[in-house]
């Protein structure tokens, strides 16, 4: 916090009005017509200027003018400016805290105001010497330490704001965590704004943080979960066979690859790689013994929502947060088509950091770890309490189940979709995801844009992994550690772009 003067007027104490205003106007540049009216009110307090400097509040104290005054007022600043601003949110000239962590986690940040009760004199001073006046010291607020990496995080929104500037998207959004421990270590989306001029700001939805207020239909990213719950199930394998026909016929609806060009006999390691759509549908029958039935729907639903936790929220210290929306498996309205759909991330919404946290369960061997922003937090007193990661449920998916999606994700990056983001000397793995979005004014999927996103992780042959995406990367490390360092998720909506510059751009 920064202390900058705040200069008032009590009109009862003021003898020259004309004089005072002219004195106020030339030493805080305000024009006099705006100053002389709260000069004469009936009011015991009238604020003259906020945030005053304190080479001008010093002059207004050497001129000594009757009635006028000076209290120091505390403000919030920011000295990397925009860094994290969704993560992080404002404190408004009120000092409450607005969006992010400043809003969720007001109370603690605030602290507690003091109190001086005293008889005065009859010109407003405090007589504190009486038997009368009675004084509560001012608490303050706790200290909070996210878990937030200032060097992810930066390489973060340098990325996305990059990449959205060359593929004119709309939006773009990022989020990075480790998937050992649930921890956040960026978050980050584009455009943003300066929490210490938040009043610039010309549309106040720039301010909600959209990685976990934005529910959205994932598209194919989702297709490693449907994966994961058939292999962990044992109804297929990696080396699994069906006839891939480019589509399939569900209730009288039609469901198409968008890849047209590898029909025949596919793998479900092949179903990753080249993302079929009709390859999930069939993973889809087999959890219900062949066919697409009740079983199957109640299957992909329990693992969906008891086990990768979608429809849930997170609760991650951030408000408005969604928890997206997954239709349980008997409503009675194209149940087949809509789980069908939904085996490949359509019908279904769920914000990114849903997302991501659900690949770390695939990543670490089965556990899902609760994602987490808040590090530690000390008291007035000292008194710190340090955030241990919280593992939500253990064994969602065997060990075996988890390696084989790794696999096949590790295969996207090197001979499928997502080969953009290859490296050298890492295991790197993904999955690419493409998903249209509902237009406000029509209520119905938008022609004119769609959210391309890509899914991945880092690992094995690194320490520490800096940030990386599929078209923009920033990668350092340590060969080492053998283990996934990160699990990220980028995410950018595209308006009015048509999907073959999508796909061009290969997102």
């Amino acid at each position: 916090n920064e202390n900058l003067p705040t200069v008032f007027a009590d009109p009862n104490g003021i003898t020259n009005v004309e004089a005072t205003a002219t004195a106020l106007s030339n030493i805080l540049k305000i024009p006099r017509r705006k100053i002389e009216p709260k000069l004469s009110t009936d009011t015991r307090y009238e604020v003259i200027a906020k945030r005053v400097s304190h080479n001008r509040a010093l002059k207004v104290k050497k001129a000594e003018l009757a009635g006028i005054g000076l209290t120091d007022t505390y403000y919030r600043v920011y000295p990397q400016r925009g860094l994290a601003a969704h993560v992080l949110g404002f404190v408004n000239d009120e000092g409450k805290g607005q969006y992010g962590i400043e809003e969720h986690l007001d109370d603690q940040l605030k602290g507690k105001n003091g109190r001086l009760n005293a008889v005065t004199d009859v010109y407003g001073i405090p007589l504190t010497a009486t038997e009368q006046s009675v004084s509560k010291p001012a608490v303050d607020g706790d200290d909070l330490v996210l878990t937030i990496d200032v060097n992810i995080q930066k390489t973060a929104e340098a990325a996305i704001k990059k990449v959205a500037k060359q593929t004119k998207a709309k939006s773009a959004s990022a989020i990075v965590l480790d998937p050992h421990t649930g921890a956040i270590k960026a978050m980050a989306s584009y455009p943003t704004f300066d929490p210490a001029k938040f009043g610039q700001a010309k549309d106040f939805s720039v301010f909600i943080n959209p990685v976990v207020a934005n529910a959205y239909e994932p598209g194919s990213v989702i297709k490693v979960f449907t994966m994961a719950a058939g292999l962990n199930e044992g109804v297929i394998t990696p080396s699994s066979k069906y006839q891939n026909k480019g589509e399939i016929e569900v209730d009288g609806e039609t469901i198409e690859n968008v890849l047209q060009s590898v029909n025949g006999q596919r793998t479900m390691s092949e179903v990753i790689q080249y993302s079929l759509n009709t390859g999930v549908v069939h993973v889809l029958k087999e959890l219900g013994g062949g066919e697409l039935n009740q079983k199957g729907r109640e299957m992909l639903y329990d693992y969906f929502t008891d086990r990768f936790n979608f429809g849930k929220a997170v609760k991650v210290a951030q408000p408005y947060e969604s928890s997206g929306e997954i239709f349980k498996p008997n409503t009675g309205i194209g149940d087949n088509i809509r789980y069908a759909n939904m085996s490949f991330g359509q019908g279904m919404t769920a914000t990114m950091v849903q997302v991501a946290s659900a690949l770390n369960p695939l990543l670490n061997g089965g556990d899902f770890y609760k994602p987490y922003l808040l590090q530690s937090q000390t008291d007035t007193d000292g008194q710190q309490t340090v955030f241990e990661s919280e593992i939500i449920k253990k064994n969602i998916v065997s060990d075996k189940a988890a390696k084989q999606v790794k696999k096949m994700m590790i295969d996207v990056v090197n001979k499928g979709g997502g080969q953009v983001a290859k490296r050298d000397g890492y295991a790197i793995g993904g999955k690419t995801g493409t998903s249209q979005f509902i237009d406000p004014t029509t209520g119905k999927y938008s022609k004119k844009g769609e959210i391309g996103s890509f899914l991945g992780f880092v690992g094995r042959s690194v320490i520490e992994v800096k940030y990386s995406y599929a078209h923009h990367r920033h990668i350092t490390g340590d060969r080492r550690n053998r283990r996934d360092s990160w699990v990220w998720i980028l995410g950018l909506c595209y308006s009015y772009v048509n999907y073959p510059n999508l796909y061009n751009h290969r997102i």
